[in-house]
């Protein structure tokens, strides 16, 4: 499921969040994680310039993240997804964003904080 803010479209968008949940499949948080950063590496209209990602064990259940820049078709994005899995499914969500230029290390490193604190502020984890 995929939300884009007022006034855009999903062929004309800045920003974009997409929910994701798969059921029943044990499909783990790191290989979700892991699939973004193979898809940007091996696409071959894209080339990924940043990428830092995590994987953290919580008692049933682990949480992926993973922050990536890249251009794709000449346009330049940043996407930062986090996922929970369990026994049995997973579920994420993801936030991207178009960018008019390339970051530069440092500017990545300040819009992945930004990025984290907006999802930690946002997504609390009640029951898994």
């Amino acid at each position: 499921m995929e939300f884009v803010p007022d006034n855009t479209t999903v062929d004309n968008w800045s920003k974009i969040f997409t929910a994701i949940r798969i059921a029943g499949k044990s499909v783990s948080s790191e290989y979700l994680v892991d699939w973004h950063i193979e898809k940007m590496d091996t696409h071959p209209e894209a080339k990924t310039f940043h990428a830092i990602y995590d994987t953290r064990q919580y008692d049933n259940y682990s949480v992926s993240t993973a922050t990536i820049q890249y251009a794709l078709s000449g346009q330049n994005e940043i996407i930062y997804t986090k996922y929970f899995s369990g026994p049995t499914d997973v579920s994420g969500v993801q936030y991207t964003e178009r960018l008019s230029n390339s970051l530069t290390s440092e500017e990545f490193d300040i819009k992945v904080d930004e990025m984290k604190n907006f999802f930690d502020a946002m997504i609390e984890v009640i029951e898994f």
